[in-house]
């Protein structure tokens, strides 16, 4: 159960008891004791719950609309779209944040790692609680796949406000991979006719119609494609703290700047610096970037690695 969940329903309880006790004639000792029992009960348990540190992933999503009869029952293609387009956004994000880049196409490596599992169906609308399980037991910090879905969380939020600059800000650091599942989500979600009510953490966000369409006009309207390409010249500088480069390709002589993938580690980042690796030839691995968005086209680099040129050997006159 969501903490956030658990407390709300345990305040809920206790100020229903409270009223009740307000209410009871004074001669019903039995009863009043019997409330005030189950009363000090609530309230220690409200208690550890507001001590006690969520660590796992667990997130709700609540669904309204169309696909939805009331509080009776979901779609079911509806339903299972939903899940399996958040838990590949929770697999990609997972992964970003392991440090490695996503791979441009095909399988995620080791993404049963992030798996989410449905524990309970949720009411108030429908929906169903996502849970992470663990069998090893409560974690000491955070586990990288509560911080993947607290991101998700974070993304949509982005995606759906009202202001333009967080989804512009988003979009320029954005993996494409996951922009793409965010953007089949909010395009379920739009052409359903629905709306959803997702917590996470102590997130508790309802998306109406309003932000739906929002994210459904902006998703249309962005597209994100990257590649990688080699490129030979010059390595102009690397500066570790800010994890910046500067190369200037030959032939071309164009100077490209950007950032340093996660892959180099800020040690051999600092090798590079000090070394003479700057301004020696070498051949280049970048990912180039491309965002495109109504009347603006935006292009940035990451460096991916860099490898020796292997000159050809010079024949000999015989």
């Amino acid at each position: 159960m969501i903490r956030k969940i658990e407390r709300d329903q345990l305040a809920a309880e206790i100020a229903s008891l409270e009223a009740m006790l307000q209410t009871l004639p004074a001669n019903d000792p039995v009863g009043r004791l019997g409330f005030e029992s189950r009363l000090k009960e609530l309230r220690a348990r409200l208690e550890a719950v507001t001590t006690d540190e969520e660590r796992r992933a667990a997130v709700a999503l609540y669904f309204g609309g169309e696909p939805v009869i009331g509080s009776r029952g979901i779609r079911a293609d509806f339903g299972s779209a939903m899940i399996a387009t958040y838990q590949d956004l929770v697999a990609k994000v997972w992964a970003t944040l392991q440090g490695g880049a996503l791979p441009l196409r095909g399988q995620i490596k080791d993404r049963d790692a992030a798996q989410l599992h449905i524990t309970s169906l949720v009411h108030g609308s429908v929906g169903f609680l996502l849970e992470e399980i663990d069998e090893r037991g409560e974690p000491l910090f955070p586990s990288p796949v509560k911080e993947a879905t607290h991101k998700i969380t974070e993304y949509m939020e982005q995606f759906t406000a009202e202001d333009d600059q967080p989804f512009n800000r988003m979009v320029e650091e954005i993996n494409p991979r996951i922009f793409a599942s965010l953007r089949d989500f909010f395009k379920w979600v739009h052409k359903e006719h629905a709306v959803f009510r997702m917590v996470e953490g102590e997130t508790d966000r309802s998306f109406d119609e309003g932000a739906i369409e929002r994210a459904y006009t902006r998703a249309e309207a962005t597209e994100i494609e990257e590649e990688d390409i080699p490129v030979e010249g010059e390595l102009i500088g690397v500066v570790p703290y800010a994890r910046r480069f500067e190369f200037r390709t030959t032939p071309g002589n164009e100077l490209i700047s950007g950032k340093v993938a996660e892959s180099f580690s800020e040690a051999y980042l600092e090798r590079i610096h000090r070394e003479k690796v700057v301004g020696q030839k070498w051949q280049a691995v970048l990912r180039k970037r491309e965002t495109k968005r109504p009347g603006r086209l935006i292009e940035s680099f990451i460096l991916l690695e860099i490898r020796e040129l292997h000159q050809p050997e010079e024949k000999s006159d015989k």
